[in-house]
């Protein structure tokens, strides 16, 4: 559709509300499924390699200048040397140099210097980048006979589950745990001692988001390598039980710029205005920073903790999350090349108190390039990309679905260079036409960061926003509502087993 904007003049064409219909002056009809792109690959160059095939040998080079791609994996023998960094640092490439076999480790998804480092024999570590020096590589598999429990995760994505009838890739699931799935007293205070692998006993990337044993309460992260499509026999194991282990949390392998992701913020930090206070779990680490933002914003999300912008027309205090820097002013625009910006927000009021129109934004890249909001005037969300060339319109995806206070939505805008289209709770809603504008503005979690005064933010709490350098597909979609949702079916647990 095309929205006009004025500043002195708002006439309004009253028609359909259904799909992509009728705005400021004028629409284009959605675009059918069958229009849209196919899903993108990641953007971005490959990093370093991994450590040669000896624990003598020394290890691979790391990325060389700009955006040139990083070397070969390295080979199966015990981890080598730390790779060299190379002349120039590559760019912040979204794809790793490959996993270095049982030893070697995989260079850096950045190719920084130094970024491919040999890991001990048998680690064998996959690619995506370094952990942080708190998040130590995850430990051997053998590690895994001295934990005394476990338990049987078994996942449905069949009509009974989730409903998702195609595979999904590289996939964080939510694992959730509480006094009815687990015994919090069975592990370490923290849950130091978790870990997960496959049924083959093959260790799994896990990010531990939050742990409280006296709340009995639990929100971690599992990479899967894939989610199968229309399947309910697919399964993996929680391990727990060690005294002697540390923490393997590691959410930058779980979270991997390798598959896609070029920001995850859980926005379970505590309110603040520190630079960089919202941490981005990604390996991209685009960090947010709270915009007037205090103590008592971390309330209940849908995953664990969320913030609570607290925007009503009542009591406006203008908060909101600023994500910005030449990380996200540049690499989130959209002219020539994919993107998937999804979140979990839930609505307190819609005081359509906006200068202009009235909106309540959820999130946006600035009005010349793209947002989603909600338009009070009309009732609609709205996602919108700015028209060609120097045009006032803009493309909208319009829709009348979902509107409600005090209820969890899950929000996911796909983006590439030909189309925008828009899930709602896992459901194309609606889809139009990209104008291919950019613009350098930040990236704003309830906030038109093209807009600061005019009061566009969102009164209400926010959650689990990510942006990815991908198209992601409806399987997709469908999978982050129906495997996240209150009251999900995707996910059961067996029973506790103990040697």
């Amino acid at each position: 559709m095309k929205r006009f904007r004025g500043t002195s003049l708002l006439l309004i064409l009253f028609g359909s509300l259904a799909g992509s219909s009728v705005g400021l002056l004028g629409c284009q009809p959605a675009l059918d499924p069958a229009d849209e792109s196919p899903g993108g690959s990641p953007a971005g160059s490959k990093g370093g390699s991994g450590g040669q095939t000896s624990g003598s040998a020394s290890g691979g080079s790391g990325g060389g200048n700009s955006a040139n791609t990083g070397g070969t994996a390295g080979g199966t023998s015990s981890g080598g040397a730390p790779g060299s960094g190379g002349a120039n640092p590559g760019s912040g490439g979204a794809n790793p140099g490959s996993g270095g076999g049982e030893g070697g480790a995989a260079g850096g998804a950045s190719g920084q210097p130094d970024a491919g480092p040999g890991t001990p024999p048998a680690a064998g570590a996959g690619g995506g980048s370094a952990p942080d020096p708190e998040q130590p590589a995850t430990p051997a598999a053998t590690d895994l006979t001295k934990h005394k429990h476990s338990k049987i995760i078994k996942l449905d994505t069949t009509t009974a589950g989730a409903g998702v009838m195609g595979a999904v890739t590289k996939y964080p699931v939510a694992v959730i745990l509480n006094a009815q799935n687990f015994d919090f007293a069975q592990a370490k205070d923290k849950g130091e001692d978790i870990r997960f692998s496959k049924m083959d006993g093959a260790l799994l990337p896990y990010n531990v988001e939050s742990w409280d044993k006296d709340a009995k309460t639990a929100s971690i992260w599992v990479k899967l390598d894939e989610v199968k499509g229309n399947d309910n026999a697919q399964s993996f194991v929680m391990h727990w039980g060690n005294p002697e282990a540390g923490s393997a949390s590691n959410p930058k392998a779980v979270f991997d710029v390798a598959d896609g992701f070029m920001g995850v913020w859980h926005l379970n930090e505590e309110g603040n205005e520190m630079p960089g206070g919202y941490r981005d779990s990604s390996g991209y680490e685009a960090h947010g920073t709270g915009v007037k933002l205090a103590p008592g914003s971390r309330v209940d999300g849908r995953i664990g903790k969320g913030t609570r912008l607290a925007n009503s027309k009542a009591d406006w205090k203008g908060q909101w999350v600023r994500v910005d820097g030449p990380k996200v002013e540049t690499a989130y625009n959209v002219s020539d090349k994919p993107i998937t910006v999804s979140i979990w927000a839930k609505a307190a009021s819609f005081p359509g108190h906006s200068t202009i129109g009235g909106y309540e934004t959820v999130f946006s890249k600035g009005d010349t390039s793209w947002t989603f909001q909600r338009f009070s005037l009309r009732n609609v969300w709205e996602a919108c990309t700015k028209g060609p060339g120097n045009v006032t319109w803009h493309n909208c995806a319009i829709s009348k679905a979902n509107i409600a206070t005090e209820k969890w939505f899950h929000f996911m805008l796909v983006i590439t260079p030909a189309n925008l289209t828009l899930y709602i709770n896992g459901v194309r809603e609606a889809a139009t036409g990209n104008g291919k504008r950019n613009s350098p503005h930040p990236f704003g979690i309830g906030q038109q960061t093209q807009s600061l005064m005019g009061k566009r933010e969102w009164d209400g709490v926010v959650d689990e926003a990510r942006v990815m350098g991908a198209a992601r597909d409806p399987n997709w979609a469908k999978l982050d509502y129906e495997s996240q949702r209150e009251g999900s079916t995707f996910m059961s647990f067996g029973p506790t087993q103990t040697k």
